[in-house]
């Protein structure tokens, strides 16, 4: 099963203070821009998330492979 660490969980939220200006990650407040995209990714064939994360993010699940039938690359996001 794959993790992701607890700290990001206020950025994978998008938990914000300060009337949404900044976001508190650990014991430090950092501005916010609502653009901001953080993509994450893994090269596990099959990967698992916990539910919680599933439900803050977009899983997106992409396998290439080449006209041999070899996987190059999965990615999950």
């Amino acid at each position: 099963e794959e993790w992701l660490d607890p700290i990001l969980g206020p950025l994978l939220g998008r938990e914000t203070i300060k009337k949404g200006r900044y976001i508190k990650i650990g014991d430090k407040e950092y501005e916010y821009n609502p653009s901001f995209c953080l993509i994450l990714h893994t090269t596990l064939a099959s990967p698992h998330y916990q539910p919680e994360l599933q439900a803050q993010c977009t899983l997106i699940n992409l396998t290439v492979t080449s006209s041999e039938g070899e996987t190059l690359h999965n990615t999950a996001i």
